[in-house]
């Protein structure tokens, strides 16, 4: 990673000219008379277009917001970009144009084959990065987004400028997955996290997830 970012020079990156089109204006829908508040208003406000990306049998929904040098955003487990982002993008896109991924199985994006890893995961962010354009990008992640983006990091150095990780580890030891409790015994508020993961699976996604990670 060090080496690729010695030798990365200033970040080139593709003209709005020449990026794949949006697929569709999507995210929050519109208030009536156009008003909007809150998260939803900030989201739709900065965001350019959405698109999706084919990777491994999965349909990953990733949004664009704001212009500018590339930044690829990662979110939490039983989390999606949307969630965890809005409140950092009004600030992040003045300077970004903000890559705001939803991970496989979680938000808008599919995961088909019910499999979940951080390889498999690490495999979906390499496609992105490549898809942004050339040269190397910055990252923003957080927990399973910065596990999975440490991977990255090893598999594809070339791709990565800089990371600012958040609660990110390579690998969780035995001892400490000793400690995890089954998903029946969770708080409410982490439940509700589940259930609200996925807005392709619906509610029921969420069991899968919690026995999942």
């Amino acid at each position: 990673l060090e080496t690729a970012r010695r030798n990365s020079g200033p970040l080139p990156f593709l003209p709005q000219s020449e990026r794949r089109p949006p697929i569709r204006r999507t995210g929050w829908a519109s208030e009536p008379n156009g008003a909007e508040s809150g998260l939803r208003g900030v989201l739709w406000r900065t965001m350019s277009y959405a698109r999706t990306l084919s990777v491994d049998g999965a349909e990953l929904y990733m949004e664009h917001h704001g212009s500018g040098e590339p930044l690829l955003c990662l979110h939490s487990f039983a989390s999606n970009g949307r969630a965890r982002f809005g409140p950092l993008l009004p600030w992040l896109a003045e300077r970004h144009e903000c890559v705001v991924l939803d991970l496989r199985g979680h938000g808008r994006s599919t995961n088909a084959s019910g499999v979940w890893t951080h390889e498999q995961v690490a495999r979906d962010i390499i496609a992105v990065l490549e898809s942004i354009g050339p040269g190397p990008v910055p990252v923003l992640a957080a927990s399973s987004g910065a596990m999975a983006m440490l991977r990255v990091a090893r598999m594809r150095p070339d791709l990565v400028r800089s990371l600012v990780l958040d609660s990110g580890t390579y690998q969780i030891p035995e001892q400490s997955r000793d400690q995890y409790r089954h998903p029946d015994e969770l708080s409410p508020k982490i439940k509700k996290m589940y259930t609200e993961a996925n807005e392709v699976y619906g509610p029921e996604y969420g069991a899968v997830l919690a026995q999942t990670f």
